[in-house]
């Protein structure tokens, strides 16, 4: 799972990285790394066994595409967090060795909107295959359980991102403000929901 968890997250900043043609984005990138090898290596139970259906290539596809999302939303939490501290070390006027060196606001802004739409996009598919799995394994394609109520939590902060900026002009401090609290769903979903609250949807 690791693994997979590097090779998609290296994969989706290859492609944001060639959409906004920038490559100053590296310093950012190891924390990305560090949060994805924790929720690997810790908090993510591949040895639970599945329901039979699950092992099939739908469910692959289904994993492949929500940890695409996840890696869309981590890209936008920590663009969006570099924004806001970068933002009040300009307004205090200290930029130090480390902020001196990062991306401009603008640039990680429209980083952190553009893997938002990615994250969403891969997210919303997800959902819509595991809705197909879930009608096929529990004979409905929804189930009252804390993980799928919290991965339809997610899906809606996002949204709430998505179109609040594109339609509403959200930009900056706001925009990445969403996208803190977003990421931060994220990581409770993963670190409690799926710990000690779902009963069928630990993975």
């Amino acid at each position: 799972m690791l693994t997979t968890c590097m090779w998609l997250f290296a994969l989706t900043y290859f492609f944001l990285e060639l959409k906004i043609s920038n490559k100053s984005l590296g310093t950012i990138i190891i924390p990305i790394i560090v949060i994805l090898q924790t929720v690997s290596n810790v908090f993510i139970n591949t040895s639970k066994e599945l329901a039979p259906v699950l092992p099939h290539l739908t469910f692959e596809i289904h994993v492949i595409t929500m940890l695409l999302a996840y890696s869309g939303f981590a890209i936008s939490f920590i663009a969006s967090l570099t924004y806001v501290l970068l933002s009040t070390e300009i307004q205090h006027r200290r930029l130090g060795f480390f902020f001196s060196r990062l991306p401009s606001l603008q640039l990680l802004d429209r980083l952190s909107n553009l893997a938002v739409s990615v994250g969403l996009v891969f997210a919303s598919a997800g959902i819509i295959i595991g809705f197909y799995m879930g009608s096929k394994v529990w004979e409905s394609f929804w189930q009252w359980d804390p993980k799928f109520l919290s991965v339809f939590v997610t899906w809606i902060i996002y949204a709430v991102h998505f179109f609040t900026r594109n339609l509403s002009g959200w930009q900056g401090k706001r925009a990445a403000y969403v996208s803190i609290i977003g990421f931060n769903w994220v990581l409770f979903s993963f670190l409690i929901v799926s710990i000690f609250f779902t009963k069928i949807h630990s993975f």
